[in-house]
């Protein structure tokens, strides 16, 4: 309530008794933040100034004062509400019916000025407007019996498309009808069991309570809080029919998954509190009822506990191939799957499985969603997991799977990158008679064995391109086992390097550049959507929920680094214990070596005076040069000797001063190490079903573009800015339903692309609740009114 509503509902002695009380507590605040200026802290000037009894007043009152000043002190409080005045009523509800969007700041500013007394509060005002929002209704709902004509502005006149999009494909609806049958399975695996509701922790009003929020916390001893467990840990003990959409129509459930697909294309960020934006309202059309965030949350966790999450995943794969191999056909000599990874990061300040993300280009905790692509450009999503996970030793499951999912009989075509070029995976797939089309990694092209048959040379392919057919000779460096593949050499005009694409389709009879077309299709088929994808959000992760489980890198990092603190530690000891030892030896061998150098001298001034007599012949000469010589010898074999035993004193001391240093190292790293031996391994059901809601999403507007506006080629997020926010209105009668767009002046490509789109949607006579859709664009009205 303002000061302006606290101000209509209290007499004027007790305002100015407010007032005046008011302006003793800003002398006694003003004092206090005098003393802080002063370098006190904050609760030292509460000290000096007020009693104890009075420090939490002082700390109420200050950070409010700080931001609004005196207003702030004023007390806000106001009596019992008296009854709403018959003008007090009619205004707010005039008013609301003039401006939708009013808000309840905007109807207290508007009841000032025609000085009504006293103001209402926020909720008496939001009642007001609930009676004008039943009126409406009401008035819809007898208009639509009576036959007549409604309209409805719709801000999101270009979602229109999409919903005409799912009017043909059935997307949404495959997922409906996944969720009801799982809904009914749900209800006969329940019979005979109610389901226990959940009142615990709950007050008279059925709100939550402190004591419930206590309860979820995590206990002594538990690794993960109740409430972060995963979903197959929720789901033990519950009887299956629990969930609310069990026991809910086809209509609500399509309303919700509507709402699950589209609402991603307004979030402006992330998380589910971006569905509080206003341009969420603008939905409304499409999906029949905005849900709250908080209902789509719930919505989510009950599908996820349920086991909803392969099964969309599934409906999502089979409802778009029948729509792609109807529609646009499969491109190529044979259908091809083409498998690659797609990393989203997950900023966690917890330690959990982590991954190579390739647009950050670091490793860090992720989620790892392994998806098939087909060669009409249909995802299938084959794994969501927690972390890393490396194609290569899964891949023959993988294709396996993809079939699977799309019931076909047709053995494609996989195309997977430089991952996938190992000698394992091309044999096993040369013995199953697969084709598989795989780059070699640039490093190793020059150890390649090629052998080319006679007429094989450089033959155009492509804009600038070459290309050229060899046979390859794999070896597997442990077995020695040798693989022959097929080799397409692929000379391309902007690179130094040829591209080498290893095959087993040509010994199958393939043409080798049907094969270097495959896999060239793969960036627009695959790698596009990854990025279109963004668009979305798909790179963005729903749902943190997890269970902790060992650490295998870190504790066989640990184990390794306990077998060299144990072998350094062996060393360390047979080294302290030959240190004594060579000490005695360079303490002898210096003796020795100083003995020898006096005797070398002694003898050395013997021969030199001999010299300086002139005395160089005769026995006696003789005799003392052979002294010198032999002193001379036993000098310099103990300077060997008094070096060699520094030199290993040296060794012993410098190898000990390294083993301890690495001792410290090795303690101090496994200090780290340590508290990581266990890991948090994320849950990605929530994630898994979020991502069938996106990927839907993600076809209906690629079909929108394929099929409706294929005169401006477009991607989703051009289509989210400058398609999708059309305004328009929906005119809805009995027989028809008539959607106007609105031109844009300030874009008059896009408006000429939805005359097209118009002309080609009107062609096809579609038909949704028993009424003719037709579509149309109009220029804007001079005056239109707002609207939600």
């Amino acid at each position: 309530m303002t000061l302006i509503g606290v101000r209509s509902r209290v007499t004027d002695a007790t305002w100015k008794q407010r007032v005046k009380q008011a302006a003793r507590d800003e002398i006694v605040i003003k004092r206090i933040l005098a003393k802080e200026a002063k370098g006190l802290s904050l609760n030292e000037a509460i000290a000096k100034v007020l009693p104890a009894n009075r420090r939490s007043w002082a700390l109420r009152r200050i950070p409010s004062y700080r931001e609004q000043g005196f207003e702030a002190l004023i007390d806000a409080r106001t009596p019992r509400e008296a009854e709403v005045s018959i003008a007090c009523r009619q205004a707010v509800q005039a008013a609301r019916e003039a401006n939708p969007r009013l808000t309840v700041a905007g109807a207290l500013e508007i009841l000032g000025k025609q000085r009504i007394t006293p103001l209402p509060s926020g909720s008496t005002i939001k009642r007001e407007f609930g009676r004008v929002k039943e009126r409406r209704k009401y008035a819809r709902r007898k208009a639509k019996k009576q036959g007549r004509t409604e309209v409805v502005e719709l801000p999101l006149a270009g979602g229109e498309l999409l919903a005409a999009a799912e009017t043909e494909t059935g997307g949404i609806a495959a997922l409906t009808s996944e969720v009801v049958r799982l809904a009914e399975r749900a209800i006969e695996a329940s019979e005979g069991q109610t389901p226990a509701k959940d009142v615990g922790g709950r007050d008279a009003d059925g709100q939550f309570t402190a004591r419930y929020n206590r309860a979820r916390r995590r206990k002594h001893g538990e690794q993960v809080a109740s409430y972060l467990r995963t979903a197959d840990e929720k789901a033990e003990g519950r009887v299956p029919s629990w969930p609310r959409f069990v026991h809910e129509q086809p209509e609500t459930i399509d309303a919700k998954l509507r709402m699950l697909v589209f609402c991603w294309m307004v979030a402006g960020s992330k998380g589910w509190d971006a569905l509080r934006a206003p341009d969420v309202a603008g939905l409304a059309s499409l999906t029949g009822f905005v849900y709250m965030p908080a209902t789509l949350a719930k919505f989510v966790s009950a599908l996820a506990i349920s086991g909803a999450a392969q099964p969309l995943i599934e409906a999502t794969a089979r409802r778009w191939h029948e729509v792609g191999e109807e529609r646009w056909g499969e491109p190529g000599a044979m259908a091809a799957l083409y498998i690659d990874n797609h990393a989203k990061e997950v900023w966690s300040s917890l330690f959990t499985q982590s991954g190579k993300v390739s647009h950050l280009n670091r490793v860090m905790p992720c989620i790892t969603t392994t998806y098939a692509h087909t060669g009409a450009g249909t995802p299938v999503v084959l794994s969501v997991q927690s972390g890393g996970a490396p194609l290569a030793p899964r891949l023959v499951d993988l294709v396996e799977q993809a079939e699977t999912a799309l019931e076909t009989e047709v053995e494609r075509a996989v195309v997977i990158d430089a991952e996938g070029c190992t000698f394992d995976l091309l044999e096993s797939f040369a013995k199953a008679k697969r084709v598989l089309i795989t780059p070699l990694k640039p490093s190793r092209v020059p150890t390649l064995e090629l052998t080319y048959t006679r007429g094989s040379y450089y033959r155009p392919y492509r804009d600038n391109d070459e290309l050229r057919v060899a046979n390859a000779t794999l070896v597997h460096k442990a077995t020695g086992r040798s693989l022959e593949v097929g080799a397409l050499l692929v000379r391309r005009a902007h690179r130094d390097v040829d591209t080498v694409l290893l095959t087993t389709g040509l010994a199958l009879g393939m043409e080798g550049q049907d094969l270097a077309d495959l896999y060239f299709r793969r960036w627009p088929v695959q790698e596009n959507a990854f990025k279109d994808g963004n668009a979305l959000g798909l790179s963005e992760h729903r749902g943190n929920c997890g269970r902790i489980v060992a650490n295998v890198a870190v504790i066989t990092e640990l184990e390794r680094l306990e077998g060299r603190a144990k072998r350094d530690a062996e060393e360390l000891r047979d080294l302290a214990a030959e240190t004594a030892t060579l000490e005695a030896a360079v303490v002898q061998h210096a003796r020795d070596r100083q003995r020898a150098e006096s005797a070398l001298a002694t003898r050395r001034g013997r021969l030199d005076d001999l010299i300086a007599q002139g005395k160089t012949g005769g026995k006696a000469f003789s005799r003392v040069a052979l002294d010198h010589q032999q002193a001379l010898v036993h000098a310099e074999a103990t300077v060997k000797l008094a070096t060699k035993a520094r030199a290993a004193l040296d060794k012993n001391r410098s190898r000990r001063d390294t083993l301890t240093e690495r001792t410290t190292e090795i303690a101090a790293r496994k200090r780290h190490l340590e508290p990581q031996r266990t890991i948090r391994q994320l849950d990605t059901t929530q994630d898994t079903i979020l991502t069938a809601a996106k990927l839907n999403a993600l076809q209906l507007i690629s079909f929108v573009v394929r099929e409706y506006l294929p005169t401006m080629p477009m991607t989703p997020q051009t289509f989210l800015q400058r398609v999708l926010s059309v305004r328009g209105r929906k005119e809805t009668s009995p027989d028809q339903e008539l959607v106007v767009f609105y031109e844009n002046i300030r874009d008059p490509l896009v408006n000429e692309s939805l005359r097209d789109a118009c002309e080609r949607l009107n062609r096809r006579k579609l038909q949704r609740d028993g009424r003719r859709l037709r579509f149309a664009v109009e220029p804007p009205p001079a005056t239109r009114e707002r609207f939600d």
